[in-house]
């Protein structure tokens, strides 16, 4: 799992990523993945604003490759 604080501009596009935590060889691939997502924008008082979160990226090993070809840390 890689974990990145976003601040979200108020059309809902993800500006300044921020890498909590998670593996360095998977940081890049959940940066470039989140640079492309768009959130819902969000209104407060009937205006959008831009608002700051938090999302997990979690990667799955696929069931054929074994865990031992993998870098280990």
């Amino acid at each position: 799992m890689v974990r990145i604080s976003v601040r979200v501009d108020k059309d809902g596009v993800p500006q300044k990523l921020r890498v909590i935590s998670g593996r360095p060889e998977l940081v890049k691939a959940s940066l470039d993945a989140l640079k492309q997502w768009r959130f819902k924008p969000y209104k407060l008082n009937g205006k959008t604003v831009p608002f700051e979160t938090s999302v997990d990226i979690n990667f799955v090993i696929p069931p054929d490759k074994p865990v031992s070809k993998l870098p280990k840390h």
